[in-house]
């Protein structure tokens, strides 16, 4: 297992390696490298906050994520989702959080989510597209 220290508060949480390594060819360098995750088995996302982590554990384990009535995703947490997946080089979960906002773009975007679009993501990225 590693772990992950989410956000300000610092919210420790354990993902097995191999299957993280699979699908990221960052956290593969990270974790099977030299660099401190690979000794300390620990990577820190300060900024991302627990409910986009969840979303990031929910795939690396499943390849999906879930959009029900019991758990309703938003387009601020998937722009989020998005740029992690950016970070750990995961198009196939970028893809799927476009395919996702762009379903919600028809009934729930939030101004939040376009501001987190426009102050994380590169400026001709398809997430900064998918709000124009």
């Amino acid at each position: 297992l590693v772990t992950f220290i989410i956000g300000p508060v610092k919210t420790k949480v354990q993902i097995h390696k191999k299957i993280v390594c699979y699908y990221s060819p960052t956290l593969d360098a990270a974790f099977n490298g030299t660099f401190l995750e690979g000794s300390t088995q620990t990577y820190a996302l300060e900024s991302i906050n627990e409910s986009t982590f969840a979303l990031f554990a929910e795939w690396i384990y499943s390849q999906k994520l879930e959009n029900s009535p019991d758990k309703k995703l938003n387009a601020t947490d998937l722009a989020a989702l998005w740029v992690l997946a950016d970070m750990f080089l995961i198009p196939r979960l970028q893809n799927l959080a476009i395919g996702l906002i762009d379903e919600l773009s028809r009934t729930h975007i939030t101004i939040d989510a376009i501001i987190y679009a426009y102050e994380h993501a590169a400026v001709d990225s398809s997430l900064r597209k998918i709000f124009v």
